[in-house]
């Protein structure tokens, strides 16, 4: 059961971002224009920082629900 919880926990909240992050600016541009659409797709590899750049993106003023 424990193990159930912490893994429920991992899934409900973002992660925490690095310290040692690299900006991104202009992704975070294209982000922010896709939120006009109803429907975004966010497509890579293992590895590419998919959930990193999330992460950057709910750190702004948006409301969140991950």
């Amino acid at each position: 059961m424990a193990n159930e919880t912490l893994l429920l926990r991992a899934k409900l909240a973002p992660p925490r971002l690095h310290r040692h992050l690299l900006p991104r600016p202009a992704l975070l541009s294209r982000l922010c224009e896709a939120l006009d659409y109803r429907v975004t797709l966010l497509h890579a590899g293992t590895g590419y920082g998919k959930t990193t750049a999330l992460v950057a993106l709910a750190n702004g003023a948006l409301p969140l629900l991950w």
